[in-house]
């Protein structure tokens, strides 16, 4: 049986930024979390291209139309089959991911969850994150 994974109660500085009641916001921050970027600059960059106010985002397709670029990081996905929050910690103890449900993202950094809420869906998609180009 897996071990639970720790939970990092973390909602990237939203609180502190120009926009503290958005809504529907994982990729934003996610994003901001694991490329330490500042909540807005994400939240601009993302509207910039296309993502509307209080809606989900296709991280997917966004980082695939950037080559995996974003923020001085890389993001290579990893091909998994579904796996559980709980055994991923076991898969990959050490390093940065993004971690995708169907409708939701959040940050994995050496085996713990920034997040503001403990996810209980499959996996269905990994990306590992490296800083720089």
């Amino acid at each position: 049986m897996a071990k639970p994974y720790y939970l990092v109660l973390d909602d990237a500085k939203r609180n502190l930024s120009k926009r503290p009641y958005q809504t529907n916001d994982c990729v934003v921050r996610t994003l901001a979390i694991l490329t330490d970027t500042p909540y807005d600059l994400v939240y601009s960059t993302l509207a910039r291209s296309g993502r509307k106010p209080c809606q989900g985002c296709d991280i997917a397709a966004w980082l695939r139309r950037r080559a995996g670029l974003a923020f001085n990081h890389r993001f290579v996905q990893i091909k998994i089959r579904k796996v559980m929050p709980d055994d991923f910690a076991g898969l990959y103890p050490k390093g940065k991911f993004l971690l995708e449900s169907h409708d939701h993202c959040w940050a994995f950094c050496d085996s713990r969850h920034y997040d503001l809420i403990r996810v209980h869906d499959p996996i269905v998609r990994v990306w590992e994150v490296k800083k720089g180009y």
